[in-house]
């Protein structure tokens, strides 16, 4: 008896153990269909339709035309009028001396001061109003009168100097109408070599180089210099011995008054 009893035990262990591993099998087979199954989805699809068929090839570029239209022939954008030479403005740009100038001319004139400036600034200026002309955002001017040299001369540099004011001009000859027009330095108080190396700059723009280029040269030099006494005239610079004075600016204006006037309107 006791022999079939623990055989029946070892029988129902058995039956445990396997019921027990294929339910687990069970499960996982399960799990993995579960894993597997596409996403049931319970909202009902609506049926879609486009009521407009598409654009053709033809309306397509119908609508563009209409966006972008080019213009009809004889409707082109007219180029800009040639202005009177005498509703042109005269520019009149330099260092700081040209601060206090004022011209009287029966036309009217712009001043660009740039204070410390020397040839290299004005013709970089001048390349600035020019592309800004290109561009339809400025026009041409009658004259263009350059005052520069005195700062130019501190650098010591003779032929560089020289080479800069040529540049200048020659950039301020493609935007004006008439003429380019050189005012010359005024004579300074100061130390021996900055006098001789602005009166030599004085000189070699009176002789050589604006004869040369046919440019006007408005000679400041006599008007501000009394050779007698060999010093500046009294009362013309201010106490740096550099600036004009009220006077001195006003006898400056009237120099470069003179050399417009013939080209002024009547």
């Amino acid at each position: 008896y006791k022999s079939i009893s623990k055989s029946l035990d070892v029988h129902q262990s058995t039956v445990r153990q396997i019921v027990y591993k294929s339910s687990a099998l069970l499960l996982l087979s399960l799990g993995l269909a579960v894993l597997n199954a596409q996403p049931v989805s319970l909202i009902q699809p609506t049926e879609t339709f486009n009521r407009f068929s598409p654009l053709s090839e033809s309306e397509s570029e119908a609508e563009t035309s209409l966006v972008s239209a080019p213009p009809a022939v004889g409707s082109e954008t007219p180029t800009a009028p040639t202005i009177s030479s005498d509703k042109l403005k005269t520019l009149v740009i330099g260092d700081s001396i040209t601060r206090s100038i004022r011209l009287k001319t029966n036309h009217p004139a712009i001043i660009h001061c740039l204070p410390g400036g020397r040839a290299t600034d004005v013709k970089a200026n001048l390349k600035t109003v020019l592309a800004k002309a290109k561009t339809g955002e400025c026009r041409e001017y009658r004259d263009i009168v350059i005052h520069v040299g005195t700062n130019d001369v501190r650098m010591k540099q003779s032929e560089v100097t020289k080479r800069n004011i040529a540049s200048a001009c020659k950039s301020a000859r493609k935007m004006c109408r008439h003429r380019v027009i050189v005012s010359g330095p005024l004579p300074v108080r100061g130390s021996d070599e900055l006098y001789s190396r602005v009166s030599q700059l004085n000189r070699w723009m009176k002789t050589v180089f604006c004869p040369s280029q046919k440019i006007e040269f408005v000679d400041n030099w006599p008007s501000f210099w009394d050779s007698p006494t060999n010093r500046t005239k009294p009362g013309l610079l201010r106490s740096d011995g550099l600036h004009p004075s009220w006077r001195g600016a006003l006898i400056l204006s009237t120099n470069i008054d003179r050399a417009l006037t013939p080209l002024a309107p009547q």
